[in-house]
This record gives structure tokens, C-alpha cells and sequence, in this order.
């Protein structure tokens, strides 16, 4: 185990911050964990789009000659985002950081809240610095939205939707599938609900395609609860439809494929031609296929899009109700 931070390392270590005005907490500084904490900036509002926003920087000392710098910035409403970089010069790490504006880190808008947490690191081919989306969260109203962007873009992304209040919500499975193809339904569990968010498989479009869809869905989802959930149904009447169309397409593949192997079998095509060469595989490879997509899509016949006739999202429940 590394020993404690002492006064001398303290001092060479904090030299870097100091020149630039950023002064270390000892109260907030951990020395067994070998944790310097500075003292926090307060950011004031700017608009509605840029709320009141706290910043901290925290610099790590995880194993001898590496360092960690990370700056967290935290919302009056309680979500925190962090940017994180790695190396052997904490002075560097300290004008990595700062190239970046704490605004990148934070946003608002009509009742919500948005923090980004951020990756910085330097680029294979060019060595520039490379800034990687790692994780979103929104609070909106007694909801709080989360998207952790996978370091393996092959991957989907998954969100979550939780209460933060204790109250209860009964939120539509489609509530963002209507916002296209990309988006997954959001299936309740226990105490939140989830889904897959599928995003380009580079970067840095990975991270800004990341970003994009999950800025345009709290947004979304920001106005559809402050409306009564008929009028959901009333903006997205065609998309919905949609949607229910898109969760029916694996049980028709499937009645499709079965379709055209009795087809064949009926039109008595003889063993050896390429028709019933194909109906005889097609079963085997659909199963092949299914299981190779990034998402297994579930097979079910889903319900005909209704508006709802409740009065609000929010009910008695403080648990997810699927809607």
C-alpha cells in the first residue's frame, strides 16, 4: 500500500494549481488515499440554458509516477458530471483540463438540467487531445435520465429513467422510441426503467452522436411531462404507430420465413434447386442473424397506441407502471 501524502509532496505537487490561482482544501484533501482536493469555484447562472454550476478539482496519485485530474462540476439540483485525465505531469494534466470550458460540462433549459461527464485523452494518430463521452445524466422534475455511453462503440448505449422523489410515475413504453429508430422502448424493472440507445460506431461521432440524441431527449421528455399524457399521444399519434409497427417486424420475419418454407413445400420444388435450398437454411440463418444483432429484438404482438385518460404522469406508485 503507498503511504500517506506528506507535507514536502503536498507542497511540489500543488505548485502547478497555485500559480494559477487554485488553492488545495486540506479539509477536503484525503492524504492516505494520496487525494489533493482545491477549493471549489463557484460558477453563477448565465442564462437557463447555462444554470449555477460548482466546480472541484480533485488530483489522484494512484500509483507512483501517475496521476489522475479530474473536475467535477456540480447543479444546484444535485447531479454532478466529471472529466477525467491521466498522466505523469500534473501541470499537464492541470492545462489539459483547462483547455476545456466547464460549460462543456453542464447545460439547462425549461425545467431540467443536464451534466456531461467526460474522458480526456490524446488521440492515437494525430496526439491531439481527444474529449470522450462517458456518461450524461438530466433531472427533470421528480425524474432523473442517465445514459452511460459504452467505451466499446460496438455496443449499445443504456439509459435509465428513476424517481428521485419518491413519488410514483406511470411512463409510456414509447415514450422515446418516437424519437426514431435509434432509440429502444423503455421496459420497467423494479425500482426504474431501461433501455438501448444506438449510436455511431466512431469517434468522434460516437460521443457527439451521444450527446445530440441524449440533449434532444431530455428536452423531449422535459415537455412531455409537463403536459398531460393524452397530449403525447396527440403529438405523436403517427410516430407511435410507428413504433408499434417496428415492434412487430420480428414476428413477422418470422410468420414470414414460415410462410415461404410451406410455400415451397406446397409448390413441390424439387430437392435439389436453389428455392428449396434456401427455404430449408432460412430458419437456421434468421436464428444466426437474431442472435448476432446488437440488441436481441423481443418477439411480441404490442398493444394498438391509445391516448391515455390519466391526469398526469405521476401516480400513486412509487414504483415504474409500464404504460
Amino acid at each position: 500500500m503507498a503511504s500517506p501524502l506528506t507535507h514536502h509532496e503536498i507542497l511540489a505537487l500543488i505548485e502547478p494549481f497555485t500559480r494559477r490561482g487554485r488553492h488545495v482544501d486540506l479539509q477536503a484533501t484525503d492524504r492516505i488515499a494520496r487525494r489533493l482536493v482545491f477549493k471549489a469555484v463557484e460558477h453563477p447562472a448565465a442564462s437557463e440554458s447555462l444554470p449555477a454550476a460548482r466546480e472541484v478539482l480533485q488530483l489522484e496519485n494512484p500509483e507512483a509516477g501517475r496521476y489522475r485530474l479530474s473536475r467535477l462540476v456540480r447543479l444546484e439540483s444535485g447531479i454532478e458530471s466529471r472529466l477525467v485525465t491521466e498522466g505523469e505531469e500534473p501541470g499537464a494534466l492541470l492545462d489539459a483540463i483547462d483547455t476545456i470550458a466547464p460549460s462543456r460540462q453542464y447545460a439547462g433549459g425549461p425545467g431540467f438540467g443536464i451534466v456531461r461527464s467526460f474522458r480526456l485523452e490524446r488521440a492515437e494518430r494525430t496526439g491531439a487531445p481527444s474529449l470522450i463521452l462517458t456518461q450524461a445524466e438530466a433531472r427533470i422534475g421528480g425524474i432523473d435520465f442517465r445514459l452511460d455511453v459504452p467505451k466499446a462503440p460496438v455496443r449499445p448505449a443504456e439509459f435509465e429513467l428513476s424517481v428521485n422523489d419518491g413519488g410514483g410515475f406511470g411512463l409510456s413504453e414509447d415514450m422515446l422510441a418516437v424519437l426514431g429508430w435509434s432509440w429502444g422502448m423503455i421496459r420497467p424493472r423494479a425500482d426504474h426503467w431501461r433501455g438501448t440507445l444506438l449510436l455511431r460506431r466512431r469517434e468522434p461521432g460516437h460521443s457527439r452522436d451521444a450527446e445530440e440524441k441524449f440533449d434532444r431527449a431530455t428536452a423531449h421528455l422535459a415537455r412531455t411531462l409537463a403536459e398531460p399524457p393524452a397530449r403525447f399521444h396527440e403529438r405523436f399519434v403517427g410516430a407511435r404507430w410507428n413504433v408499434a409497427f417496428r415492434r412487430m417486424l420480428p414476428i413477422l420475419v418470422c410468420v414470414g420465413v414460415l410462410a415461404v418454407t410451406f410455400a415451397v413445400r406446397a409448390l413441390d420444388i424439387p430437392d435439389d434447386s436453389v428455392g428449396w435450398l434456401l427455404a430449408f437454411h432460412a430458419p437456421p440463418l434468421l436464428f444466426a442473424i437474431y442472435f448476432a444483432l446488437p440488441e436481441i429484438p423481443r418477439i411480441e404482438i404490442p398493444p394498438v397506441p391509445r391516448p391515455s385518460t390519466a391526469a398526469s404522469w405521476r401516480g400513486t406508485d412509487p414504483l415504474p407502471e409500464a404504460g
